[in-house]
């Protein structure tokens, strides 16, 4: 056999000798016995009848003292000061932004004993669209408020119903896009000189808000077997930002249209529950 077969034959069994050999003796291979040991001890402390008991009262408590985790959804109405930029957009021949936007979002929830932690992950407001009939332009404003962290004190904190003040901290993006009717140039020549306006200009502005207000929760519904339950819950408040918003063009022009996409706020949701508020430590694979 000549020296070009056998480095052949040894390139194509090395392969297979050394997948045979990491099944039995890898660092995988080990990693993968001691993770399943850990799972196995974290099964065996699970069975046994004092973590059961454990578990039981935990959430006999949480449950008399409405200690939870969980997430909801909301919809919202905010209070929205326009009338400076309507004036100005009259002016030019707009019609007139509402002074009130509505939106909806998503929301985590946290509570032990008297003490509540709400926080929307991501809430979106929508105010009506304005147009200008004689250039079919239209203008649209928008709001994005997200990671705001409300915490409230449960003044009445009962089984069935808690009413609790509340403040907080978020963050809020707000955009104004203006459409324009896309104008074709006739005698253009090729693609850089066909279009003489362009068809989007969007405006944003990014600012921390705070938030103040009252809240409170009625529960609607429990899964016994679950350990989890249902709450409708109501918000009234404050969610404004500091200082003016201030937007910007492509980081160069920038403009006050003395505008509050904020202000009072009242907000309508459901919170989705579980009153079993342990987890199990990490057990790294």
């Amino acid at each position: 056999m000549n020296t070009k077969k056998i480095i052949f034959a040894f390139m194509f069994m090395l392969p297979f000798a050394l997948l045979a050999q990491k099944k039995m003796d890898s660092t995988r291979y080990y990693e993968k016995k001691i993770y399943q040991q850990y799972k196995d001890a974290l099964a065996q402390v699970e069975a046994t009848a004092s973590f059961k008991e454990l578990s039981n009262q935990l959430v006999a408590y949480n449950k008399k003292n409405n200690s939870y985790n969980g997430f909801g959804f909301s919809v919202n109405y905010n209070g929205v000061k326009a009338n400076s930029l309507n004036t100005s957009l009259n002016a030019s021949g707009f019609s007139s932004f509402n002074n009130f936007a509505i939106g909806g979002g998503v929301l985590t929830h946290a509570k032990r004993g008297v003490a509540i932690v709400d926080i929307n992950l991501f809430n979106a407001s929508f105010i009506n669209t304005v147009k200008k009939v004689t250039t079919d332009q239209k203008i649209s404003l928008n709001s994005i408020d997200f990671l705001q962290t409300n915490i409230g004190i449960a003044l009445v904190n009962k089984q069935k119903f808690s009413l609790y003040p509340y403040f907080g901290f978020g963050l809020r993006s707000s955009n104004m896009v203006l459409t324009n009717t896309q104008v074709v140039n006739p005698t253009g020549t090729n693609i850089s000189n066909y279009l003489n306006s362009p068809q989007n200009i969007t405006a944003t502005s990014f600012k921390i808000t705070y938030q103040l207000g009252l809240g409170m929760d009625i529960k609607l519904k429990n899964n016994t077997q679950k350990n989890a339950s249902t709450f409708l819950f109501v918000k009234g408040g404050l969610n404004n930002t500091f200082g003016d918003e201030k937007f910007k063009i492509d980081d160069n022009f920038k403009f006050n249209p003395d505008l509050k996409m904020g202000g009072l706020q009242f907000q309508i949701g459901l919170k989705f529950v579980k009153f079993n508020t342990t987890s199990k430590p990490e057990v790294t694979n």
